[in-house]
């Protein structure tokens, strides 16, 4: 998987519905929405038994500084399935209040039969902030299996936001 382009006009075809978005509580979805993942403590055994696989616990805050804006909010991640591959889009609700934008960190990771650990996730890239809402679409993906994804922010003081909620995608043959 690589992120071969970040588009600010996702928006755009997604509202003429040129992207098959799948409506996440059809029967027919491709797409799912996950519910939150537990934190635990390191070297215990995972609380869930099925994908998507705990996201990685978050990183302690290296600047404290009461002066500073808020840190970075929790992004809105969707996913789409486009002829040449995935198109992974996200919207976050920016005010005054919190700090500007440095990059957004997107995670990835591909299905198996692996027991679901936090070690599966994995940093596909890192992409600088543009106009929100924001889209990447990511290619070299193989047909048949599911993938799941994730995104946050990290704002001008490298203080990481919060995980989205993670979206699976299984890009059928």
């Amino acid at each position: 998987m690589r992120c071969c382009s970040c588009v600010r006009e996702m928006t755009k075809h997604l509202e003429k519905g040129i992207m098959d978005l799948v409506d996440v509580q059809s029967e027919k979805s491709t797409v799912s929405s996950m519910p939150p993942t537990l934190l635990r403590p390191i070297g215990s055994t995972p609380l869930i038994s099925e994908h998507p696989a705990p996201l990685p616990l978050q990183p302690m805050p290296t600047v404290w500084n009461p002066s500073l804006k808020l840190p970075p909010q929790k992004p809105v991640l969707k996913v789409a399935k486009v002829v040449n591959g995935v198109v992974v889009s996200w919207n976050v609700n920016l005010t005054p209040n919190h700090e500007e934008i440095d990059k957004y960190q997107l995670f990835a990771y591909q299905e198996s039969n692996a027991p679901p650990s936090t070690s599966l996730w994995k940093k596909v890239g890192d992409v600088k902030p543009l106009k929100l809402p924001m889209a990447c679409t990511l290619t070299q993906f193989a047909e048949g299996h599911r993938y799941h994804f994730a995104i946050r922010a990290v704002d001008v003081h490298s203080r990481i936001g919060p995980f989205s909620k993670p979206l699976s995608i299984l890009l059928s043959d």
